[in-house]
């Protein structure tokens, strides 16, 4: 084309012809020429347009396979992890949590052979058998309340998102680490307002419960302070539910405390880096978050905040 139109200035500068459509033949050959040109350059680069459009959106149409692949495969890890992760923690409580079956089943044993030697003895005392007999059901009771919890958080049957009552759930996961308490002498207050609630997988919830009680036991364990103590506090503000879990003991390194949410991150000798990685995931799905922090006077406090159910 540029040959074309180099060609028709000579024309129209030797005054062979000036215009356009001058029937003259040679004049008419070249803006033939033009036009022919101009219209397959058009086609080329319309062409050329949709080409590179189409390559472009199949490279996207790749790109967003991979990323679901990855994220499916990021998914499916979590999961992995979060399972591990609970029967983990359901181990550690159920290496210890023998011992606080243990004392209702002897206490109920005990109870059992006063029984039996009272109506050998004294058959006619009624009110005395009564009252051994109620205790016996309440040790009995209790035994079977600390196994259908520890079964319940085990199995994770269901997988439906409920409106949680704090209390009792916070409650649950207490009276299963009792023994592990007792064990590291820890002294632990509660206090919770009962109506609080929160819109979360039960078993999910209770399993973050037990990651950062755990912690907390066990940072606690290893320090050398006489009067260890845990403090568990639920409070409302405006929409949120916020849980703090405060302990006393060493605290975390100066500028660990986001890291510590960091998968393979871990502040412990023998920790692992997945159990607070885990919970801070399992929080962000259903709206929440975690943070942690140093006490002004010493200990670790993790700070849960959570939509209001």
């Amino acid at each position: 084309m540029s040959a074309m139109y180099f060609i028709r200035a000579i024309n129209a500068l030797t005054g062979y012809s000036g215009f356009a459509f001058e029937p003259k033949t040679y004049n008419l050959i070249i803006w033939y020429c033009i036009v022919l040109l101009g219209s397959i350059r058009n086609f080329t680069y319309i062409i050329l347009r949709l080409h590179l459009g189409f390559a472009e959106h199949s490279r996207l149409n790749n790109m967003n396979l991979k990323l679901g692949n990855a994220l499916e495969g990021r998914n499916e890890m979590i999961l992995s992890l979060q399972k591990l992760n609970r029967y983990a923690s359901i181990n550690a409580l159920a290496s210890t949590i023998s011992h606080e079956i243990n004392q209702p089943l002897g206490a109920t044993k005990l109870n059992a052979q006063f029984l039996e030697m009272k109506l050998e003895s004294d058959p006619t005392n009624i009110s005395l058998l009564k009252e051994l007999n109620k205790s016996v059901l309440v040790d009995i009771n209790r035994a079977s309340e600390i196994v259908k919890n520890l079964s319940r958080m085990a199995e994770n049957k269901n997988n439906a998102i409920s409106a949680v009552n704090l209390s009792g759930s916070i409650a649950e996961v207490i009276a299963i680490s009792k023994s592990k308490l007792r064990a590291a002498d820890i002294t632990l207050e509660f206090e919770c307002d009962p109506i609080y609630q929160i819109n979360v997988n039960l078993a999910e919830w209770q399993q973050v419960l037990i990651n950062l009680l755990n912690n907390a036991i066990e940072a606690l364990d290893e320090s050398r302070r006489n009067h260890k103590k845990i403090i568990i506090s639920v409070m409302r503000l405006g929409d949120l539910i916020k849980v703090s879990i405060q302990d006393n003991g060493p605290g975390i390194a100066a500028g660990q405390e986001a890291k510590i949410f960091e998968l393979m991150v871990t502040n412990r000798i023998t920790g692992i880096g997945i159990g607070l990685w885990l919970s801070k995931n399992i929080l962000n799905r259903y709206g929440g978050d975690i943070k942690a922090q140093n006490n002004p006077d010493g200990g670790a406090c993790f700070l849960i905040e959570m939509p209001r159910g």
